[in-house]
């Protein structure tokens, strides 16, 4: 890794570069030396000014006060960012991301020939200036390369084989991003913080494998968890991704929380005519409801093991509610357990149980294994976690059209590891593994690149 400094001098004593000591040998060193704006400018800082500051122009050496990111020269009185002179003036991008980049640069027999700097901030410019545009491009590109990364997976490939009893399994969640400063759309979250809410759809590669990101609606902090409107948008760019058809049938499950619950989005459901499981709200009238239910219609809940879960239990409740402007075919189920020792107990409790619902349309098979099925949902907030670490932690950019963008990047980068895992490690343990370990111990990994048979 190099970072070039335009008017000033390479000293002396950093024209023996020794690898992980005067710059980071791998990128693991490059994670682990500049987590974050501040050490970055550190080490421009070093890097300009070894023996202390000195103002380009005035040959004042010595003589400045540090201020935050910058110098004011004494003698001047003039300020100069430590990032002045360099290829990062002016950017809004965190340093971070540029030393990342850089790091990927140093390594062209792994990455190939990466783009500069400068070049890729033209891009992202260039793309935002017709975002609509670039992000059907890019679908397109992506839809085509999951056509061809599953059908080279063979068995291991989420599509195989898929029927009404083995279905396509399709996770809907949002996530809140925290924006550090002002972006365009940002706003107040209803956690009482500042940034963006995403939603987001992945396709589930079962128990035992991770998942891949399909899509990701970019949306203002202050979007609604439960609009139908965005839940429909994303349900349909999902099922472009999988290509399996604007309507795939029950082959096709589709999962959401209680941010799902709403009677415009199931109609969309029922319309696809997917399969689905999605939270469902109980009415105000739940505890005169739950005390109509005979004990003996309880049955026991299941772990996701299948093994009977003690003191959880579940029920049909589709026959006691007022379910006339639903769906014919939805079904309400309810799982009641009691809170765990030191939970906080909740006004909705009833008889000293917790009580959760979901709706769906599947008519065959066990309460407890069509309950076990729905809370396997939480998988999503791994794939979540996952993408947070490929880049949605932060969205770096200004522009609210150049982070969607960014989000497509993410996007990307969250099917290239998928892809590995199915091709390349199809029966390993590492296909669970997320980005973090993924680096530590897979790209990271010494190795000498050979190019004849000796």
């Amino acid at each position: 890794m190099e970072v070039f400094v335009l008017d000033e001098p390479t000293p002396a004593s950093l024209l023996r570069r020794v690898a992980g000591q005067r710059y980071p040998a791998d990128t693991g060193q490059v994670r682990s030396w500049f987590p974050s704006d501040e050490a970055c400018l550190d080490y421009l800082d070093w890097l300009r000014w070894p023996d202390g500051f000195e103002y380009p122009r005035g040959g004042h050496r010595g003589a400045g006060t540090e201020l935050t990111g910058r110098y004011r020269c004494r003698g001047c009185r003039t300020q100069v960012s430590v990032t002045s002179g360099t290829i990062y003036p002016r950017t809004r991008t965190p340093l971070t991301v540029w030393f990342d980049v850089a790091a990927v640069r140093a390594e062209p027999d792994v990455y190939g020939q990466v783009a500069s700097d400068p070049t890729i901030s033209r891009l992202l410019a260039l793309l935002a200036s017709d975002v609509d545009a670039a992000e059907r491009a890019i679908n397109t590109a992506r839809r085509r390369a999951r056509e061809a990364a599953w059908a080279r997976a063979g068995s291991h490939a989420p599509s195989h084989h898929v029927t009404a009893k083995n279905p396509l399994v399709i996770d809907l969640d949002a996530t809140l991003v925290t924006a550090h400063s002002e972006k365009e759309n940002a706003r107040a979250t209803f956690k009482k913080g500042f940034g963006f809410h995403p939603l987001l759809a992945f396709a589930d590669h079962g128990e035992g494998s991770g998942g891949e990101m399909l899509t990701c609606l970019l949306r203002p902090g202050n979007a609604g968890s439960n609009t139908a409107a965005d839940h429909k948008t994303v349900i349909r760019q999902a099922l472009v991704q999988v290509g399996l058809g604007p309507r795939p049938g029950k082959k096709v499950l589709i999962r959401i929380d209680g941010a799902g619950s709403t009677k415009k989005t199931i109609e969309e459901l029922v319309k696809r005519r997917v399969s689905y499981s999605v939270g469902f709200t109980l009415p105000a009238n739940t505890p005169e409801v739950y005390r109509i239910i005979p004990e003996h219609v309880w049955e026991p809940a299941y772990d996701p093991d299948g093994t009977p879960r003690e003191g959880a239990d579940v029920a049909e409740l589709t026959g006691l509610l007022d379910l006339k402007d639903w769906p014919e075919e939805m079904r309400v189920i309810v799982r009641r357990e009691r809170p765990h020792p030191g939970a906080q107990l909740r006004f909705e409790d009833v008889d000293g149980y917790r009580l959760t619902a979901f709706a769906t349309n599947t008519t065959q098979g066990q309460l407890a294994d069509l309950e076990v099925r729905h809370r396997r949902r939480a998988r999503c907030e791994d794939r979540i976690r996952a993408a947070k670490d490929a880049g949605l932690r932060n969205l770096p950019l200004k522009s609210f059209a150049q982070n969607r963008i960014w989000c497509q990047i993410i996007a990307l980068a969250s099917e290239i590891t998928a892809w590995m895992g199915l091709l390349a490690l199809p029966d390993s343990s590492a296909r669970r593994w997320e980005p973090k370990r993924q680096r530590l111990r897979l790209f990271q990994t010494a190795a000498t690149f050979a190019r004849h048979a000796r």
